[in-house]
C-alpha cells in the first residue's frame, strides 16, 4: 500500500517505526521539522516550508500532495496544524486514519477531534486507557487500535545477577523533568547509602550546566556522572543494567519504555505531567510514585534500593515491556489499523 504519515516534528526515536512500516508499504512522511541525524531510512520525506503563528503551524508541504493519491493517510488530529486538518476533509473516509486522539480536555478541541474520529476509517491510540475513553465517548470500538507508544531497543534484556550501583536519568535535560530534585533528594540520603551509589545522567539539554553547578554546590559532584548524549545501544545497556532505577522526578516520557526494556523500575511523580507513558505505571509493582505529601523522593529512592523489592519490580518491568511495549507490537497494530 502507498501510505502517508504526518509527523510535524520528525525525530530519530520514530525512525525504527517508520523504517519497519517502509519495509512493507510505500511510505511517505510529511513533516515541517526534520530533526533526523541519519540518512539511513527507507521512506520518502516531504519537508514543507512552515509558518508559525502562536500555536498554529502552517505546513505548506501539504500542497505538494494535493494531486498524489495514497491508499491510506495517517494524520494527527491537532487543529493547530491548520493545512493538514483542511486536507483531512478532502480525503475519502475509507482512507482516513487519525493517530493520537487526545481526550483529556473537554473543550471545543475535543469535540473537533471526536468529529475526526467518527469520520475516520480507523483510529490509532497510544494506550488502552485512551481507547476506553473513546469508547465511552461513543466511538466505534472496532475501529480503535492501540499501538502503545514506544522506541526500539534492539538489545533488550534482563540480567538478575548484575550488580546495581547507580540511579539513572536518560533523556533530554529539560526543566520540566525537574532533575534538580533528584540531586537534592540524593543529598538527603544517609551517608552510608550515598557512599555506595552514583547518579548517572545521560543526555544533553538546556539545563545541563545548571545541573553540573548544582551538584558542585551540593558537594555531591563526585557522586554524579554526566555522560552527555549516548546513542550506542551497548553502552546504554551497561548503564541501565547497573542501575537500581530510572528517576525522572516529574514528567515521564519514553525513558519509561527504555528502562523497562532492561528490567529497570521507575521513580516519578504521582502528580506530575501525565503523558501517554504514565498509563503503564503501577505503583509498587513496576515503579514508585513519590509526592510531597505522601512519600518524599528520598523515601522512594530508599524503597527502590531494597534488594528484594528491586528484583520483583525488575522482572515485572521486563515482562511488561516484552508483552506490551516492543516495537513489533506497535508496528503490528499500525498494520491492523491500515488494513481495517
Amino acid at each position: 500500500m502507498k501510505i502517508l504519515i504526518q509527523q510535524e516534528n520528525l525525530f530519530d526515536y520514530r525512525l525504527d517505526l517508520l523504517n519497519r512500516l517502509g519495509d512493507s508499504h510505500e511510505l511517505v512522511v510529511l513533516t515541517s521539522n526534520n530533526e533526523l541525524v541519519t540518512a539511513n531510512f527507507n521512506f520518502k520525506i516531504i519537508k514543507g516550508y512552515r509558518i508559525v503563528i502562536g500555536k498554529f503551524i502552517f505546513n505548506f508541504g501539504i500542497f505538494k500532495l494535493l494531486f498524489t493519491k495514497f491508499d491510506k493517510y495517517i494524520l494527527l488530529p491537532n487543529f493547530y496544524y491548520v493545512f493538514s486538518i483542511l486536507f483531512y476533509f478532502l480525503i475519502p473516509k475509507r482512507k482516513r486514519i487519525i493517530w493520537g486522539c487526545d481526550t483529556k480536555n473537554k473543550n471545543l478541541g475535543l469535540r473537533f477531534r471526536l468529529l475526526m474520529a467518527r469520520l475516520s476509517q480507523s483510529v490509532i491510540q497510544y494506550n488502552d486507557d485512551e481507547k476506553e475513553k473513546l469508547i465511552k465517548l461513543k466511538i466505534n470500538f472496532n475501529k480503535i487500535f492501540v499501538a502503545n507508544n514506544t522506541i526500539n531497543v534492539p538489545n533488550s534484556t534482563y540480567c538478575k545477577n548484575k550488580q546495581k550501583t547507580s540511579l539513572i536519568y536518560v533523556g533530554r535535560l529539560q526543566a520540566r523533568k525537574k532533575i534538580d530534585l533528584l540531586l537534592e533528594a540524593f543529598l538527603k540520603l544517609d551517608l552510608s547509602i550515598r557512599e555506595n551509589i552514583k547518579i548517572e545522567i545521560v543526555g544533553d539539554g538546556d539545563i545541563k550546566e545548571d545541573l553540573i553547578k548544582l551538584s558542585k554546590n551540593l558537594n555531591i559532584d563526585r557522586s554524579v556522572i554526566f555522560h552527555g548524549k549516548i546513542t550506542d545501544h551497548e553502552k546504554l545497556k551497561e548503564i541501565f543494567l547497573r542501575s537500581y532505577a530510572y528517576v525522572s522526578p516529574d514528567a515521564i516520557g519514553l525513558g519509561l519504555q527504555h528502562s523497562f526494556a532492561y528490567g529497570v523500575p521507575v521513580i516519578t511523580s504521582k502528580y506530575g505531567f501525565k503523558g501517554a507513558e504514565y498509563f503503564h505505571l503501577v505503583d509498587k509493582k513496576n515503579c514508585i510514585l513519590w509526592s510531597e505529601n505522601e512519600k518524599s523522593l528520598e523515601n522512594a529512592i530508599e524503597d527502590i534500593l531494597n534488594t528484594e523489592t528491586n528484583k520483583k519490580m525488575s522482572i515485572t518491568c521486563f515482562n511488561y515491556y516484552k508483552d506490551n511495549l516492543s516495537i513489533t507490537n506497535m508496528i503490528n497494530k499500525f498494520n491492523e489499523a491500515i488494513q481495517y
